[in-house]
């Protein structure tokens, strides 16, 4: 027979276990809701601007925790820089124009972005 003193420590160690892996569970849930993960590095760049005509070239991203820095080199000899934040899947980045970019994250990794108020759009390839 158990005494009731050992009884209470199995109880309360069981409990400890239940919020722990509830906890866990919470911080699951929380990780994926904020979406996948945005990565530095240098990313294929294929745009369409607002007039229908598309351009190619490279960008580089430079992630530290929520804020980002970008460079863009176009094909065509063109260069941007930018700056942004990262919340919630999504980057935001003010590169110069009148509106900013908005990438949402891929499942691949890849940077779906729109920018001229959703009237032109580019995608970053890893």
């Amino acid at each position: 027979m158990r005494s009731i003193g050992s009884v209470f420590v199995t109880f309360l160690l069981s409990l400890s276990l239940a919020i722990c892996a509830a906890s866990a569970e919470t911080m699951n849930h929380v990780m994926i809701a904020e979406g996948p993960e945005i990565f530095s590095g240098t990313y294929d760049v294929h745009g369409t601007n607002r007039n229908g005509s598309k351009y190619t070239g490279t960008a580089v991203i430079a992630v530290a925790g929520d804020k980002v820095e970008m460079s863009w080199l176009i094909t065509s000899g063109q260069t941007y820089r930018g700056t942004g934040t990262i919340k919630n899947g999504r980057m935001v980045v003010d590169f110069g124009g009148r509106y900013p970019i908005i990438y949402k994250v891929g499942k691949n990794g890849s940077l779906y972005g729109k920018w001229d108020k959703g009237r032109a759009k580019e995608v970053l390839v890893p």
